[in-house]
């Protein structure tokens, strides 16, 4: 009796490996974009944050005798001296990039007054294409929230 022993796989084999790997793939893809722009939305919110309170910091310790804000744009955060964006004094800007992917909503801009650090109420929204929301609000007090 003779055997005759083939290495290797048949077409179809072949194929049902590739076929589980297409639907694998299928189902993982949308799952981990979700989760990348859940964390880019996440990442933006605490940067925002965060160059608030610095604001807040820098306005409350009356550095360079000046009030101090924040603007969020698309893509990035900017922290800038004076009484508001237009009028700003560039050369202490200080920018924070962010996800292009966010929409920015509400206040895009925030000062801090150097007086008190307070501030007008004011709330930013950032928003993913996914409808996720994350809000920073900022009261009349200057508690970033």
């Amino acid at each position: 009796m003779l055997s005759h022993s083939k290495g290797g796989f048949t077409v179809i084999e072949v194929l049902l490996v590739i076929s589980l790997m297409a639907i694998a793939a299928g189902v993982a893809l949308p799952a981990g974009r979700h989760l990348l722009v859940r964390n880019d939305l996440a990442t933006s919110t605490i940067t925002l944050r965060q160059t608030m309170r610095r604001a807040q910091h820098l306005a409350d310790s009356n550095s360079h005798d000046s009030d101090w804000g924040v603007r969020a744009e698309a893509g990035r955060v900017v922290l800038f001296k004076g009484a508001t964006y237009s009028t700003r004094d560039t050369d202490f800007d200080e920018v924070y990039e962010i996800s292009n992917s966010l929409i920015i909503g509400g206040d895009q801009e925030v000062v801090f007054s150097r007086v008190d650090a307070a501030t007008v109420p004011a709330s930013t929204t950032l928003t993913t294409s996914l409808g996720a929301t994350n809000t920073v609000r900022v009261s009349s007090v200057g508690v970033v929230e």
